[in-house]
C-alpha cells in the first residue's frame, strides 16, 4: 500500500525550529498556538516583503537544517515501511530536495520518495502545476497522514482514510475515514491494533476508516 505523510509537522518539528530561528534572529516572539492556518510562513510579518527576506535567512540558515525529528515518528515511519511504500509530501521547494533527502536519510532508515507540492515562494515557472489531491491520484495514495484539516476533508471526500495529527490550525469536525490523534504513538497504536485483529493491510484500513480513533486528553 502507498502511504503518504506530510514531512513538515507530522515527520518534523518544524515550528520549534522556526520559532526558535525567529527568536534570535529577528526578535519575533512566536508559539505553536499563534499560527491559526497551516501557512504558517505567511503569519511571520504583516510586510510580504520583509515576510519573504525572513524565509530566505530561515532556509540557510543552520536552525533549518537542525530541525528535530517528531518524538516516535522514526520507530513508526520506520514500522510502517516494512510492509508499505512511503511518500513523504512537502511544500518546501524542489531546489531543496538534497537538503531533504539528507535530512530524512539521517533520521529515518527507509526507501523513500519525496514528492512536491507547490511553494508559495517559488517562482511562477518553478510552481507545481498539479495540486497535492492530483499527486496522490498519481502515486496511488491509498492512505494519507496529515496535519491539514482541509486536505483531511478533500482525502476523505475521495475516499481515501486520513490520520490527521491535531494542532492549533486544524481543528474541525469529526467526519468518516477521518482519525484524529495526538502524535505518533496513537498511529503506532493503530497499526498495532490492526495487527491484532488480522495479519493483513485490511484490517489496518479497516481501523482508520470511519475515523474510530480521535485523540485523547
Amino acid at each position: 500500500m502507498n502511504i503518504g505523510i506530510d514531512l513538515d509537522e507530522v515527520v518534523t518539528d518544524y515550528l520549534d525550529a522556526l520559532n526558535g530561528f525567529l527568536l534570535k534572529e529577528h526578535n519575533i516572539a512566536k508559539r505553536r498556538e499563534d499560527y491559526k492556518t497551516a501557512n504558517w510562513l505567511d503569519q511571520i510579518d504583516p510586510s510580504a516583503k520583509k515576510r519573504k527576506q525572513i524565509v530566505m535567512q530561515w532556509l540557510e540558515s543552520p536552525k533549518f537544517d537542525a530541525i528535530r525529528i517528531a518524538k516516535n515518528a522514526k520507530e513508526t515511519i520506520e514500522s510502517l515501511a516494512k510492509n508499505n511504500i512511503i511518500y513523504f509530501f512537502t511544500s518546501r521547494h524542489p531546489s531543496q530536495d538534497e537538503a531533504t533527502s539528507w535530512w530524512i536519510e539521517k533520521h529515518i532508515n527507509i526507501p523513500f520518495d519525496i514528492v512536491y507540492t507547490s511553494s508559495q515562494f517559488a517562482k511562477k515557472d518553478d510552481q507545481i502545476k498539479e495540486t497535492k489531491m492530483e499527486l496522490c491520484v498519481k502515486h496511488n495514495i491509498k492512505l494519507f497522514i496529515t496535519h491539514q484539516y482541509s486536505f483531511a476533508i478533500e482525502c476523505a471526500q475521495k475516499k481515501i482514510p486520513v490520520i490527521l495529527f491535531d494542532k492549533p490550525w486544524s481543528k474541525g469536525e469529526q467526519l468518516d475515514r477521518i482519525s484524529r490523534v495526538s502524535g505518533w504513538p496513537q498511529v503506532a497504536e493503530i497499526q498495532r491494533d490492526a495487527a491484532r485483529k488480522a495479519s493483513s493491510k485490511a484490517a489496518f484500513m479497516q481501523t482508520i476508516e470511519k475515523g474510530r480513533v480521535t485523540h485523547r486528553k
